[in-house]
């Protein structure tokens, strides 16, 4: 059979020939991939940065007052015996502080977290004892749990006024139906404190021992069993915690022999207050309180914060008591917004691109169905992203974006060999086939062995490998579904380009054929000249093209490795948030740290004022607040400090933070301001 023969045959079946003379099945296929995308988008989640497990345990003792050494010895030795024979366990490590011993336990890559939290759970439970005074150990499994809104209540009342708005405007936002976790943080624990003079306790014969056995025996709920009568079947339960200084004021301690009831209130000064430690928040001078919006599995990051957004401006607000306000301190949807925007902005000037140099070359109708062969396959990658339980966030993002410069090859060149065709005076059909047919084989192998290069990354171990999954599952799918939809979907929408014969009666569309035909001229010009002299050279002249090839590499190679084209993990993105670290020598009252970090704090004032200086009139304002806190470390990701109250709150380490103007809408950069912050500062002594 002679190769004539195989090519007609070819031409009158064959999954190519089939779908490009059956528009509805093209159109269909088309029209089934966007469908899948776009209800798959409704169904995906939104988040600004990946949720990973860090596959780590901790476990947490706190003991006020014991020293490092004591709790070494007698809290984190302990543990550590204990998790080291759990299963799974790759690594332990522990830290003993002041008052605190944290014994970390990570596991080996994609163990059961559920169950090694049992498993040390039940390890730790089989030590006999820890020290007097050690309160119960704590565990948490450790994630980067994200706060995608944080809110700040503020104002010049009470402390007590303070956390109880916060905890009030905790619960309206949890009351919510598509707000699923919030927690009030940076504020103190309540506690009731008990003092007695030493010298009443010898007069009435009682200990200290006493006083807590009696505390503690009347502040109990206990199940006292059941009665069962004929008719019925009764729990009895003893309720008598106490809960507030009333409550503990009436606390019998001793009951006199000349029935004289001696009560806690007699002989000991009760106090209704906060913990002992040192945790300062400040807001613009006022005292103040976060309040975290979290996203759950399964929410949109943008959605949540809008629904919480309008709650928050048109129900929380004007409801707060007098003095007290409530500030959106950071708000992560900006960013995931920002990177949507940046994809969105892309892919529409990638599209352009392609279209204006296609319909410069070739032909406005070929131009605008390859553009449309591109946004149908970035739509159809989003099913799968939805099959294979990923997120729409950071790195999934950059991937489309990366991919709408690798995928237009696809399209280009199958649209190219069907104009050739027409271009030849071959009826549409038959020029869609022979077009397609053509280039397959060297189009499909070229999709498989970008898929190749990509492959690799599909294996990456570990957090990383998480992290990094989106990008090459995007590309792959994007790659797959663009090699499908311009072999069988493309070759039909172009089966009907015009002869070389025809003429447009439009005189617009003449005006774009003139235009054509002049690039066309130029292109054959360079074609027949400059590249076909060329041509000629390097094939004349093989020995001195490869010579100079792998001079180009040795000088390529060189570059990095003498510091001409510098390397790092990822650029930097301009914050909002510019952020100091203030930490004092150990022991250092919080007052102290306090009165430092508002120098600092007046310091950058005076930087962004000076910085002010030279803005426009009518700008907007520079600096949108700053926060100052003692006792607790600052958040790894930028805009707050640790969502959770730290175990043993320090008092020598403050974080003081400026909030800047969006990044989008001021003209200074982040580096800048926190360099000249740097200058104004100086140096600090005690620091």
């Amino acid at each position: 059979m002679t190769m004539e023969k195989v090519g007609r045959r070819q031409e009158r079946s064959g999954p190519i020939a089939y779908m490009v003379r059956n528009a509805v099945a093209a159109n269909l296929l088309m029209l089934g991939i966007v469908a899948a995308g776009l209800v798959s988008w409704t169904g995906l989640d939104q988040e600004a940065w990946p949720t990973l497990p860090f596959n780590q345990v901790e476990v947490s003792v706190a003991h006020p007052g014991a020293t490092p050494e004591e709790l070494e010895e007698s809290v984190v030795v302990k543990i550590e015996e204990q998790v080291n024979s759990v299963d799974d366990v790759k690594a332990v490590r522990s830290v003993a502080a002041k008052g605190l011993a944290s014994v970390s336990v990570e596991l080996k890559y994609g163990a059961d977290m559920d169950r090694a939290l049992n498993d040390i759970e039940s390890a730790v439970g089989r030590i006999p004892s820890f020290p007097a005074g050690a309160e119960r150990p704590r565990f948490r499994e450790l994630t980067n749990r994200q706060s995608i809104m944080r809110l700040i209540v503020h104002g010049d009342v009470s402390e007590r006024s303070l956390k109880e708005t916060a905890y009030w405007v905790e619960d309206r936002l949890a009351s919510l139906p598509d707000v699923s976790e919030v927690e009030t943080t940076a504020v103190r624990n309540y506690e009731i404190s008990i003092e007695i003079s030493g010298h009443r306790l010898q007069a009435l014969g009682l200990t200290l021992q006493d006083i807590a056995a009696a505390v503690r025996g009347s502040s109990v709920n206990v199940s006292a069993g059941d009665i069962e009568t004929g008719e019925s079947h009764v729990l009895v339960r003893a309720v008598g915690r106490r809960y507030d200084q009333q409550d503990f004021e009436d606390i019998v301690v001793r009951a006199l022999p000349d029935g004289t009831i001696l009560r806690l209130e007699d002989i000991a000064e009760v106090r209704d207050g906060f913990q002992d430690t040192p945790v300062v928040i400040r807001y613009e001078g006022q005292p103040g309180a976060f309040v975290e919006i979290y996203r759950a599995e399964g929410e949109s990051v943008a959605e949540v914060v809008a629904v919480a957004k309008a709650y928050v401006e048109d129900t929380l607000a004007p409801s707060l008591p007098e003095g007290v306000r409530i500030t959106i301190w950071n708000d992560e949807s900006d960013l995931f917004n920002e990177r949507l925007d940046l994809l969105v902005k892309n892919g529409s000037l990638g599209l352009l691109l392609v279209f204006t140099s296609l319909a410069l070359f070739l032909e406005i109708r070929l131009a605008l169905w390859t553009a449309v062969g591109l946004v149908v396959s970035g739509i159809g990658a989003l099913s799968v992203l939805l099959l294979l339980d990923l997120a729409i966030n950071t790195f999934s993002l950059f991937a489309f974006v990366l991919a709408i410069g690798i995928v237009v090859d696809d399209a280009i060149v199958v649209s190219e060999h069907i104009y050739q065709e027409r271009l030849k005076g071959t009826p549409g059909v038959t020029a869609a086939i022979r077009g397609a047919q053509r280039i397959k084989g060297p189009l499909i192998f070229a999709v498989l062995t970008s898929v190749a290069a990509f492959s690799p990354l599909l294996f990456l171990p570990g957090g990383i490998g998480e992290i990094m999954a989106p990008l090459p599952i995007v590309l792959i799918a994007v790659l797959l579904i663009s090699l499908v939809e311009s072999l069988l979907v493309l070759p039909n929408h172009l089966s009907h380009l015009p002869g070389p014969d025809w003429q447009p009666s439009n005189p617009v569309v003449r005006s774009v054929r003139r235009v054509q035909e002049g690039m066309n001229r130029g292109l054959a010009r360079f074609v027949e000249g400059p590249l076909d002299r060329s041509l000629r050279f390097t094939t004349a002249s093989p020995g001195l093209v490869i010579a100079g090839a792998l001079g180009v590499l040795v000088i390529v190679l060189s570059l990095l490795p003498a510091g001409i084209v510098g390397s790092h993990f990822a650029d930097e993105v301009d914050s909002d948030f510019v952020t100091v670290s203030l930490e004092m020598p150990a022991g250092t009252p919080a007052q102290r740290t306090r009165e430092v970090a508002l120098e600092i704090e007046a310091a950058g004032r005076r930087v962004i004022e000076r910085i002010s200086r030279d803005r426009p009139d009518d700008a907007l304002p520079l600096l949108a607040g700053v926060t100052v806190s003692v006792g607790q470390r600052q958040r790894m990701s930028g805009g707050g400090f640790v969502p959770e109250p730290s175990l043993n709150p320090q008092s020598n380490i403050a974080i003081i933070e400026l909030k800047l103007l969006s990044g989008r809408l001021r003209e200074v950069d982040t580096e800048h301001v926190l360099e000249s912050w740097r200058d104004e500062v100086g140096f600090v002594p005690e620091a």
